[in-house]
């Protein structure tokens, strides 16, 4: 395979869009979501809000779940099941925690 050939099927497999434009996209949705986390923590220590725990677990879930993902698009096999197991997990926190937010909101403690 020659380098032109290697490049014309990397650009369309990015759709056209530079790999160091789309590295950069990807950390910083990282950096955002880990600062929103951040932030929905700090505003969780003055009072109870448990909209913040719903959306906490839900975005790791989803973060473990698209991880578990793109492993198998990208044929990687080292650490899929890890970040599987991680997601189903956050998931379940998820459940629990939009119960205790109808539960809250029911009991007028929201």
């Amino acid at each position: 395979m020659t380098k032109e050939e290697i490049l014309t099927k990397a650009r369309r497999e990015n759709q056209g869009k530079d790999i160091v434009d789309l590295e950069i996209q990807s950390k910083s949705r990282g950096i955002a979501g880990a600062a929103a986390m951040v932030l929905g923590a700090i505003l969780n220590i003055r009072g109870s809000f448990p909209i913040f725990w719903v959306m906490f677990f839900c975005y790791l879930a989803v973060w473990g779940f698209s991880n578990f993902a793109f492993g198998i698009k990208c044929g990687r096999r080292k650490g899929r099941i890890v970040w599987l197991i991680y997601g189903l997990f956050m998931f379940v926190m998820t459940v629990f925690a939009v119960i205790r937010l109808i539960a809250e909101t029911k009991a007028g403690t929201v």
